[in-house]
């Protein structure tokens, strides 16, 4: 289920549950208590339902906005009822009739400010033309991918110094943790790790799980890793590509462990930490 065979399947796939995850993302944007690093415009993997979940609003009646990714289903969850919508067939613009009435039903008959579906920082996508959304058949496999970050990453990061929850943020498209060394640092120059798993992006369209030392370390001082490997082109950081990771996935799972634990190390050195 992890092993990529076919990436066009999966892009389009990644696509679309992408575009979609902007819907749980903008009603966090609104209404969820603002946290300092914008972890309020972030969804959570929950396993019990399967789905990617918003910050709780802090409205009188709290609620949370969700995605079930395999099946591009929309779900609205609190002030006492659990209401869905499947967003194939549909277009962006129906979706977000739907779902302002069902925040309007939540939030005292008001729709707040701010509830803007981002196209702009979307690209191009027949959705941003008013496609509908459609049933890509490598949509399960976006989640189980959704599903293991989230369990690795959650694990790793308790070797980070005072870590964030594991965050999976709708405009970058990926999950990560950070753990910031120097607390009472400037924020720019506070050291820091950061474990995250990329879905997919315009530089690799297959998942890659990375780790990412703060402040840019110099090449020189990188320590060769036994499990992954540095880049340093665009960005310096150790990764590894989920397509070279065993098709077994409690061996892909162990594999991943292994590299967070090893490149956490590594990067803490270049950084001067350890």
């Amino acid at each position: 289920m992890l092993k990529i065979e076919d990436v066009d399947a999966y892009s389009a796939a990644r696509a679309a549950t992408h575009w979609a995850m902007q819907f749980p993302g903008i009603v966090g944007r609104a209404l969820a208590e603002p946290q300092d690093d914008w972890g309020h415009v972030s969804v959570m993997w929950e396993p019990a339902t399967a789905a990617l979940m918003s910050q709780p609003t802090a409205t009188v009646n709290p609620f949370r906005v969700g995605l079930r990714v395999a099946v591009l289903e929309l779900v609205v969850d609190g002030g006492g009822r659990t209401d869905a919508l499947s967003l194939v067939g549909h277009t962006v613009a129906e979706a977000m009739t739907w779902l302002s009435a069902q925040v309007a039903l939540r939030n005292g008959g008001e729709v707040p400010e701010g509830m803007d579906f981002p196209f702009e920082k979307m690209g191009e996508h027949a959705l941003a033309s008013g496609g509908a959304f459609v049933a890509e058949p490598a949509l399960a496999q976006v989640e189980a991918w959704i599903a293991m970050a989230s369990t690795v990453v959650d694990g790793a990061r308790a070797d980070l110094d005072g870590p964030t929850p594991m965050r999976i943020w709708p405009h970058h498209f990926d999950g990560a943790a950070i753990g910031v060394i120097d607390t009472e640092a400037d924020p720019e120059e506070a050291r820091s790790v950061t474990m995250g798993l990329s879905f997919g992006d315009g530089g690799s369209p297959t998942p890659y799980a990375y780790v990412l030392p703060w402040p840019v370390p110099p090449a020189d001082v990188l320590e060769e890793l036994s499990i992954g490997a540095w880049t340093t082109e665009g960005w310096v950081g150790a990764l590894i590509n989920g397509n070279d990771l065993p098709d077994d996935l409690g061996e892909a799972t162990a594999m991943l462990h292994a590299f967070y634990t090893r490149a956490n190390a590594a990067a803490r050195k270049a950084i001067g930490a350890d």
